[in-house]
């Protein structure tokens, strides 16, 4: 007859077997030499690089488009201005529309520095900021055509030395870009 206790002690015996197997093989696993050859550079850490890098320039491009968007003179353009009732509904639609695409691009983030992302907040702030100042200079009841104008106008009396923060995250992003890939040299 078998004898039940003794069952029990080899099912015990195996299961701390096999468990001093996973944590073995796992210890190799860890602390193993990274594969590939020291000359030819591929280690974990480069194919690690080598992965990234598509991710990264995918998040460079999104940025670049997300900043040429948000200009005011390319989202004015998208709108008519008999489409509104004032001159404040364009600016709300004009805001909502550079919120809408900030957020679409917000994990962007996890692919450039925080410098360069801080670099697209600021244009994507400042560009909010620069819609109200403009409906704030105007007469309350101008129409949205007054608007869009002098919108237009503001942008367009900008310095052309000084960059404006839509330009300046554009330059960051393309000197992150330049960084990674050797890329606009």
């Amino acid at each position: 007859m078998l004898d039940v206790s003794a069952l029990l002690n080899t099912d015990v015996l195996l299961g701390l077997l096999l468990i001093l197997a996973v944590v073995t093989g796992g210890l190799y696993l860890f602390r193993r030499k990274p594969e590939g050859n020291a000359d030819s550079g591929e280690s974990r850490g480069g194919q690690a690089y080598a992965h990234l890098l598509p991710l990264r320039t995918g998040a460079a491009e999104r940025l670049l488009l997300f900043l040429e968007r948000i200009r005011p003179e390319a989202l004015v353009a998208t709108y008519s201005p008999g489409e509104f009732n004032s001159a404040h509904q364009l600016m709300r639609m004009l805001q909502q529309q550079v919120q809408a695409e900030y957020d679409h691009n917000v994990v962007q983030q996890l692919y450039v520095t925080p410098e360069t992302w801080n670099a697209v907040h600021y244009a994507k702030d400042a560009t909010l900021k620069l819609f109200e100042l403009t409906l704030e200079k105007m007469p309350e009841k101008s129409s949205p055509l007054d608007y869009r104008n002098q919108l237009l106008k503001t942008v367009k009396e900008q310095p052309d030395d000084q960059p404006g923060p839509i330009d300046e995250a554009v330059m960051k992003v393309k000197q992150e870009y330049q960084q990674w890939t050797g890329v606009f040299e």
